[in-house]
């Protein structure tokens, strides 16, 4: 803001002296007294907003533009870090035991960040690793997606991500029902057993005295 971004982004430094005679007369360029005053008080500003850890790695900058450029340095080695990580991450995601809502948000946040740091996955290496997460129960639709994909068809990850959705309710009807079954069958066995008391008469009381 306010111009500053020319004294860190390709910097037009003015000449210090403008001639030999300048240099051994000591007469300073006044634009560059000018340029240098202006670039002390950035440097001092930029300076202050740095965290300690950082700026271990600048006391060898004497300029706002020597700063700026090892902080964009700094930070890109992070940002290359950063999405290793996320990639590998990518690779190796499972659903386990989460629901599909949760393991699919999660590689879509992954995906969402890995484009923000400019290093953006493609539409069918998003699905790859969708798919490539889930467990055997899946295996079906997999197949599905795996002979439509083959007929260079497409398939966007938001209507792969309903399909899994549409699976993992079936398969919980599923379980419901399998669950249900049994009790059903216990119940009905329960009120099906006769009283075995009822099958004897109870001995009763004579009223005669002795």
């Amino acid at each position: 803001a306010h111009g500053l971004e020319r004294f860190v982004v390709n910097p037009k430094i003015p000449l210090k002296f403008l001639t030999a005679e300048d240099r051994d007369a000591n007469a300073i360029n006044p634009e560059y007294t000018a340029w240098d005053r202006k670039d002390s008080l950035l440097f001092s500003w930029l300076l202050t907003t740095l965290f300690e850890s950082i700026q271990a790695r600048i006391v060898f900058c004497r300029h706002s533009y020597q700063i700026w450029d090892l902080v964009f340095q700094h930070f890109q080695s992070l940002t290359k870090i950063k999405a290793t990580q996320l990639r590998l991450e990518l690779r190796t995601m499972k659903k386990g035991t989460r629901s599909c809502s949760d393991y699919l948000l999660r590689i879509s946040t992954i995906i969402e960040t890995l484009a923000l740091i400019g290093s953006p996955v493609s539409t069918r290496k998003h699905a790859v690793c969708i798919l490539g997460g889930l467990p055997p129960e899946y295996d079906s639709l997999i197949s599905t997606v795996i002979a439509f994909v083959s007929r260079d068809d497409i398939l966007s990850p938001a209507e792969l991500e309903n399909m899994i959705l549409a699976q993992e309710a079936r398969l919980e009807q599923a379980k419901a029902v399998v669950i249900q079954d049994p009790l059903s069958i216990n119940l009905a066995q329960t009120t099906s057993v006769p009283n075995v008391h009822l099958a004897f008469q109870q001995p009763q009381m004579s009223n005669s005295q002795p």
